[in-house]
């Protein structure tokens, strides 16, 4: 069961109906508003801001959880998730945060798992956001 410890969190206009986008990861962006943001990152490892929380049906304001042990959607991935293991944001399912397991690539990670995930599997699990960070990472 994912659990939550919410930290900071800040407000952003959400894109658009973003009912499937609840904690699922997120960039700050002024594509369709001022103080917007979209499901990112827009390339593998690439940097996001936090976790969005809402899932409204309309653009409108919601809350990103930029701090703490939030709830984060996983990508279905051939990687099996363990305990302590960093993720980054992915691209095949944008918005969901996979393993980061490039060795000798450096990539932003939106934290560590606080969970363990089977490989093929997809779910939402605690994840303790330490994003930002870049790091080269082995898994």
């Amino acid at each position: 069961m994912a659990y939550a410890i919410p930290g900071l969190t800040i407000t952003a206009k959400s894109s658009g109906d973003m009912s499937a986008g609840q904690y699922h990861l997120v960039n700050l962006s002024t594509a369709n508003s001022a103080d917007g943001c979209i499901l990112g990152p827009s390339t593998a490892g690439g940097y996001v801001v936090g976790v969005w929380l809402g899932n409204s049906t309309a653009a409108e304001h919601g809350e990103i959880q930029v701090s703490g042990v939030a709830k984060v959607q996983i990508s279905t991935s051939a990687n099996a998730i363990t305990y302590g293991q960093f993720l980054c944001g992915s691209t095949l399912t944008i918005g969901r945060a996979i393993t980061s397991t490039s060795t000798g690539t450096s990539q932003y990670t939106i934290g560590r798992a606080l969970a363990t995930l089977a490989s093929g599997s997809s779910a939402v699990i605690p994840v303790l956001l330490l994003h930002g960070i870049k790091a080269d990472v082995t898994g």
